[in-house]
């Protein structure tokens, strides 16, 4: 099962991956000064109230992280990662406006291995597809009346899942017997991955690498 390093945008975290022996990481994209950068991007949701316009503020700085480091282009970021030792990455397309072609240009240039793409974005992962060839793994927040439709209406290689809709009986297998690869997110504890083992699952996204490995090779 492979393990993916969640959310690598900053030096801090994609040490710690390389340091606990992950191979993949993934990385969220936005387009920001007119280029793809290494950044997730401030949430859709606008709180209607002065406390909850905070405690997103609060999300916003802590969570996604976005505040605490300096965007930085993507093709740079990802030339770093290569340097640091990383195999694979996933890109997590998180905003509009990014030009299929011009993206996957500027992976190519920054990252010599292997690339996956993912979004929640289905329609912009099927123009992805169409115009660069590349390999997609349609995102799933929520679970659709027919699991595999989305995900096969996009000409995606895969689905990137998560965990708790993951978990629902026959969701996986009705999956993998459509021919899709199964990656689950966001995976931290022995408990999670206990869950999904048995499942079939190509891999899981985590923050939580090192337990998730500890456990894995403690098993093998």
């Amino acid at each position: 099962m492979e393990v993916i390093g969640h959310r690598a945008n900053s030096r801090r975290i994609a040490l710690f991956y390389s340091i606990v022996g992950v191979k993949a990481v993934e990385v969220d994209v936005s387009l920001s000064r007119g280029r793809p950068m290494a950044l997730h991007g401030r949430p859709s949701i606008r709180r209607a109230t002065p406390l909850g316009r905070l405690w997103g503020w609060i999300d916003y700085k802590l969570f996604y992280r976005d505040p605490l480091y300096k965007p930085t282009p993507l093709e740079r970021w990802l030339e770093k990662l290569w340097e640091m030792g990383f195999e694979k990455v996933v890109i997590d397309v998180k905003s509009a406006g990014l030009e299929p072609e011009r993206l996957v240009e500027e992976v190519v240039r920054g990252w010599p291995g292997k690339a996956v793409y993912t979004s929640e974005n289905h329609r912009y992962l099927k123009m992805l597809k169409n115009q660069t060839g590349a390999e997609i793994y349609t995102t799933y927040s929520i679970l659709p009346v027919n699991v595999t439709g989305p995900a096969v209406e996009a000409g995606a290689d895969g689905v990137a899942i998560r965990f708790d809709l993951a978990a629902e009986k026959g969701v996986v297998r009705a999956l993998r017997e459509a021919g899709l690869g199964v990656i689950v997110w966001t995976v931290n504890t022995v408990d999670q991955l206990e869950k999904v083992r048995g499942l079939g699952v190509n891999g899981v996204v985590s923050d939580r690498p090192d337990i998730i490995l500890k456990d894995l090779r403690g098993k093998e």
